[in-house]
């Protein structure tokens, strides 16, 4: 069953499983998950099952785009291992059928760095503060 993992930015984590067809996510209180992140919009995106059993992302015009694998995209189906940024907040898609691979993916074995202890989304957690102190430090010098 597919799953979504959520880092946010205070560093709190939240894992959801998708064991529905439609999910709504933002701000607001009447999101199936809801994100306290001041640069999430109230109704940010929905995510909806295709017909693969993977989900698709459609982003709904927010403010700040939601991006996948760190590209900004208004609809996109999801596999395995994609990384969102939704405003502050970063996700991590987890499927776990084998419709979740998409079909020109090579797949990860334990040994990929990827896949071991962290892997790539430690990595992004890791740039993302790096970034968020360089960024922190310039203003102060302005």
């Amino acid at each position: 069953m597919p799953k979504i993992h959520f880092v946010f930015p205070d560093g709190a984590e939240a894992r959801f499983a998708l064991e529905g067809d439609t999910f709504t996510i933002g701000r607001a209180e009447d999101n199936d998950m809801v994100i306290q992140d001041p640069r999430v919009s109230a109704h940010h995106l929905i995510l909806k099952r295709s017909q693969s059993g993977n989900f698709i992302i459609n982003d709904l015009g927010a403010t700040n785009p939601t991006k996948v694998n760190g590209r900004a995209a208004t609809l996109a189906e999801l596999s395995d291992g994609d990384t969102l940024l939704i405003g502050d907040t970063f996700a991590r898609y987890e499927a776990t059928s084998p419709a979740a691979t998409a079909p020109n993916r090579r797949s990860r074995t334990p040994s990929d760095p990827a896949t071991t202890q962290g892997g790539c989304f430690a990595l992004l957690l890791a740039s993302a503060s790096l970034l968020g102190v360089l960024i922190g430090t310039a203003k102060t010098l302005w």
